[in-house]
């Protein structure tokens, strides 16, 4: 999972400077036209994809802090196997030993062993659930659920009624023409 995540933060950051780079051409041909409304047209649409850009950038950072949360975890993970396995490893000698001799001196010894594995054990777990608990839920899901539609919603919204209202200013309604005008 921490892998593909990867490649997903590199899609992000791939379609972020494509953005950017698209908007910069389009500014740079409106300009060229020689066309004020072109113009002024085009560098609005290219400040709005340049927007659309840093989100998508700036999701993909949040994706990559996500990425080393699980990380985190994982390592956590890693960590408290060492403890599991000992643990384990002094079940199956008693196991062991209970079969072949129920009555040895090295009973009582792996038993008090087992005690202390399974409170060492216990101490390790209880940090790995509240390191998935806290981490996992808080932050993780808060950086993967952001819905990056919404905010790029709202700047093409904001562009857009920007845009909208002006040319209303320019352009009064009353001068609207819904049909051909004949000469």
């Amino acid at each position: 999972m921490i892998k593909t995540e990867n490649n997903l933060i590199a899609a992000y950051e791939a379609a972020a400077k494509e953005r950017v780079s698209i908007a910069s051409q389009l500014s740079d041909w409106g300009e060229q036209t020689g066309d004020d409304a072109i113009s002024d047209i085009s560098d609005k649409v290219g400040v709005l994809l340049s927007e659309l850009g840093e989100q998508e950038d700036m999701y993909a950072h949040n994706l990559d802090d996500s990425r080393a949360i699980l990380k985190a975890i994982r390592n956590t993970e890693k960590s408290v196997q060492p403890s599991r396995d000992n643990r384990s490893k002094i079940q199956d000698e008693i196991a062991k030993l209970k079969a072949k001799e129920p009555e040895s001196a090295k009973l009582v010894t792996l038993e008090q062993e087992l005690v202390r594995a399974e409170a060492e054990n216990l101490v390790a777990e209880a940090q790995l659930t509240n390191i998935v608990r806290i981490t996992f839920v808080c932050e993780v899901l808060t950086n993967l659920f952001e819905d990056p539609s919404e905010t790029q919603g709202g700047l093409c919204g904001r562009v857009c009624c920007n845009y909208r209202a002006r040319r209303e200013a320019d352009y009064p309604r009353s001068t609207w023409s819904t049909s051909p005008q004949s000469s």
